[in-house]
């Protein structure tokens, strides 16, 4: 039987058309094989599975997980792999997640374990020449297993055999199985390719890293159902012509979702960045207006960074606003926010909003900082880096409270920032703290806190 699979978003259609009416995409309908049931199977050649209560399982709380030798990947991971784990790594091409994988392989064989990486897109002397840059070459190179091959059911086989602590797979649109018709990359084999290594984690306990190539728009390139299979969907985010990157977690069942580490791209690989806070924050412009420090939380972990704001008087025409790793109609909305409480005219000033460093951030909390940056460039008063603005801003201009409060004045407190200006809702909970609690109750207040 032949069916016909959008490889964009998975639709299937009984026949051809140009267009998929699921996605709306052109030429994305794929011709796949469908075996189909013969249905001679019986209900008495059924074997009745066992099955086991919640009492009788052990929750083993001192199973260790494998290490990959980076703590920020150990932190994106929720503490290390877990036995039988299946993790998705994605990421722009050349963003650095074969370098990351390699790194991370020459740390876990230094552990005692032994990692077996199969790739589709190198050979072995390619491996062996990358490998050469990032570490020496030592005895415990041995159990570092390299196979060039293309076939999921040879690799399956080889990991059955070697019995590796770690399955490495680069990547999962490079390999294919001779029981399905199609191409690699296509709809079919990613699905079924998926599928194989999955079920082999599962009865094994081997756990798998599998690399996934990205589409044009950003998505993780095959099914949408390759998300579902796997336990963990970890996006390595950045920008090639910037020295950061950012490990973040959209899916873990095993740890925290939203989850970021921050690696440094340099001549030897990535470089673990441990406080990130301190590399987000530039002393070049502690005397500049526009610029305000900011709290955000990704994950667990909370971040402060800089925000910057500049407002320059608009031609003829209609005010632009741009907004960098900030939401566009969030931009819009905290300007006539801003126009409307202090009337200002805005209306007759460009407005450019950047969040230092390419983060994209989320964070509702971020309002308050967006506000002091602009009120801060449009008055040309200098804010400072000795203090921090946290808070989410309403349509009348209140200031609301946020959550995680108490890690972000921690936070504060560690980087030895004196002050910061908060929702007057917010009650803290230690009395004895270095950091100055000021509370506003709406954004015409800012002006006192400069």
């Amino acid at each position: 039987m032949v069916k016909y699979i959008c490889n964009n978003c998975g639709a299937e259609f009984p026949k051809w058309m140009g267009r998929c009416t699921a996605c709306n995409a052109w030429n994305t309908l794929e011709e796949v094989e469908v075996r189909v049931s013969t249905g001679t199977r019986t209900r008495g050649s059924v074997v009745v599975p066992s099955y086991t209560t919640l009492n009788d399982i052990r929750l083993q709380k001192d199973d260790k997980r494998l290490g990959t030798g980076f703590q920020e990947f150990d932190r994106v991971l929720g503490g290390g792999i877990v036995k039988g784990e299946v993790i998705l790594l994605s990421g722009d091409p050349g963003i650095g997640k074969s370098t990351l994988l390699l790194q991370s392989l020459v740390q876990i064989i230094s552990q005692g374990a032994k990692v077996l990486y199969a790739t589709g897109e190198e050979s072995e002397s390619q491996i062996g020449l990358r490998a050469s840059r990032i570490a020496k070459t030592t005895q415990e190179a041995e159990r570092a297993m390299i196979v060039a091959s293309s076939d999921i059911d040879e690799i399956m086989l080889l990991t059955e055999k070697v019995k590796p602590d770690l399955l490495i797979i680069d990547s999962i649109q490079t390999v294919e199985s001779s029981n399905i018709s199609g191409v690699s990359g296509g709809v079919a084999q990613v699905k079924e390719c998926s599928t194989i290594i999955s079920r082999f984690a599962k009865s094994s306990g081997i756990p798998a890293i599998i690399v996934g190539h990205v589409t044009k728009e950003g998505s993780i390139a095959g099914p949408k159902v390759l998300e579902h299979i796997v336990d963990a969907v970890i996006y390595l985010e950045g920008d090639s012509f910037r020295e950061f990157r950012i490990l973040r977690s959209v899916k873990n069942r095993y740890g925290a979702q939203g989850e970021i580490g921050v690696f440094e791209m340099k001549e030897k690989g990535l470089s673990e960045v441990t406080n990130p806070s301190s590399m987000f924050i530039n002393p070049l412009t502690a005397s500049s207006a526009g610029v305000c420090l900011v709290s955000i939380i990704e994950g667990l972990r909370p971040i402060i960074l800089e925000v910057q704001a500049l407002t320059s008087p608009t031609y003829p025409g209609t005010a632009r606003r741009v907004g960098s790793g900030i939401e566009y109609n969030r931009l819009q909305l905290l300007t006539a926010v801003i126009s409307k409480a202090l009337d200002y005219k805005l209306q007759n000033f460009d407005i450019y909003a950047n969040v230092v460093g390419g983060l994209k951030i989320n964070d509702p909390s971020l309002d308050l900082g967006i506000c002091a940056s602009i009120i801060s460039s449009y008055t040309n008063k200098v804010i400072g880096q000795d203090t921090v603005y946290i808070g989410e801003v309403g349509l009348s201009g209140e200031v609301r409270n946020t959550v995680n409060m108490e890690k972000r004045i921690d936070e504060i407190e560690k980087l030895g920032i004196s002050k910061a200006v908060v929702s007057s809702l917010y009650k803290p909970a230690k009395k004895s703290r270095k950091v100055k609690i000021q509370g506003i109750d709406n954004i015409s207040h800012m002006l006192s806190t400069f």
